[in-house]
């Protein structure tokens, strides 16, 4: 079985023992039955597992330049999914015929049944990879820092992607799938589900300044898009869902045409988008979800479409270009930090129906000098306008807003409102 944990630092011999069953074996420490480090500045090109060994810890090899070729003894039952952590020239994982738990198929690691594709090591230099028969799933970063891999061909076997291992296909200009297969098919290097209503992974280095999404397709999935170079991408009618992170950390993207059919983009699904300049959301999203935009420096141009009634935290986050946010009626609530550090932000336009505004919201708004913030605000959370040093709150006389800007030192022009409600 694989295993997965949280990152851990182990102490050398010589500096401290991890516990008294600690061991130094020519700088590989063990602990009991576990490997828990191998010396990442040794030289030796190959290294085999000692018998007795039932336990390969995660970053057991992390970051061994050296190491070319493991194998695996036949003791070892649990094999960490970060245990050969950025080993950037391990060709070759070997595994002794007598374990039950794991196998190598030409130097690639699998579970024992050949169902799990655990591992392909970062260093070998096949352009091509063909997925063996009767693999089913692979391990969330099975293929996490390859760099001469090109294309990843899915055997029919191969029935499950929903994990985080398309995150990490980060050298693959092509995905080709088996024509029996009943999950995937391919177009032009592009992963799709079988019936061709969810685009699965658009692939990391594939060349093209401009993509058009097949008519059908239904769903982006998660990070579909991720990582990509595409620079512009136009999304079909009958488009419905765009999954978290799809368009995510993508280097040159500047803009994607997205139609009104949509009524669910997730969380951070345009986030470190460092060329994004524009972008229009249609009319049936009711969210602007989490980290949505999070760090879109060149992102200048944003209107909330009607309906929404949430900006979720970290939303435009460091939005350094934006310079005026028009949030209309309907929104109530803004949430933590949703527009920190827009250093460019001037006009801000808030609707009566507001209630709240989350902790640091416009903090380091450095340029924002002016805001009307309505009587149905009943919430404003610590440091909101933080660093707004010319801010100037205008708000109904006897407001929420106007007692917190005299509680936290902000000018403030209260005015008064008619029997009617209306200034």
């Amino acid at each position: 079985m694989i295993k997965s944990n949280k990152r851990t630092a182990y102490i050398l011999l010589g500096t401290g023992a991890e516990s008294p069953n600690s061991l130094e074996q020519n700088g590989v420490v063990l602990d009991g039955k576990t490997l828990k480090k191998y010396p990442r500045e040794r030289r030796n090109a190959t290294f085999a597992v000692p018998d007795g060994v039932r336990e390969i810890s995660d970053e057991a090899f992390d970051n061994c330049p050296y190491l070319k070729s493991v194998l695996i003894s036949k003791d070892v039952a649990i094999c960490g999914s970060e245990s050969f952590f950025y080993c950037p020239e391990l060709t070759t994982v070997n595994v002794a015929r007598e374990n039950v738990n794991f196998c190598s198929k030409k130097g690639v690691l699998f579970t024992k049944d050949g169902k799990s594709l655990l591992m392909y090591p970062a260093g070998r230099t096949d352009s091509k990879y063909k997925v063996p028969e009767g693999v089913e799933r692979f391990d969330d970063l099975a293929f996490r820092h390859t760099r001469f891999l090109r294309t990843l061909v899915l055997s029919k076997s191969v029935k499950d992607l929903s994990n985080d291992v398309i995150f990490f296909l980060n050298s693959i200009n092509a995905i080709e799938v088996a024509p029996e297969s009943p999950y995937f098919t391919s177009k032009d290097g592009v992963l799709f589900s079988k019936d061709g209503k969810t685009l699965v992974k658009y692939p990391d280095q594939k060349l093209g300044v401009e993509y058009n999404v097949p008519a059908g397709v239904e769903r982006i999935e998660k990070g579909a898009f991720h990582s990509s170079l595409v620079e512009y991408v136009r999304l079909p009618d009958g488009c419905r869902e765009i999954g978290r992170d799809a368009f995510g950390n993508c280097p040159r993207l500047i803009d994607v045409e997205i139609p009104d059919t949509v009524t669910d983009v997730d969380y951070s699904a345009f986030s470190d988008c460092p060329s994004l300049v524009s972008i229009s959301f249609p009319r049936g999203i009711r969210e602007i979800k989490d980290e949505m935009f999070l760090n879109c420096p060149k992102l200048s141009v944003f209107s909330v479409p009607k309906g929404v009634t949430s900006i979720g935290v970290w939303a435009f986050l460091d939005c350094r270009s934006l310079s005026s946010i028009y949030i209309p009626r309907g929104v109530e609530e803004i949430q933590t930090e949703a527009f920190q550090r827009c250093l460019s932000l001037r006009t801000v336009v808030l609707p009566e129906g507001l209630r709240s505004i989350g902790e640091r919201a416009f903090d380091l708004c450095y340029t924002l000098s002016a805001i009307e913030i309505p009587s149905s605000v009943k919430s404003i959370g610590d440091r909101a306008f933080g660093d707004c040093d010319f801010l100037k709150i205008k708000t109904p006389r006897g407001s929420y807003a106007e007692e917190y800007a005299k509680a936290n030192g902000i000018m403030c022009e209260p005015y008064d409102l008619d029997p009617d409600g209306d200034r």
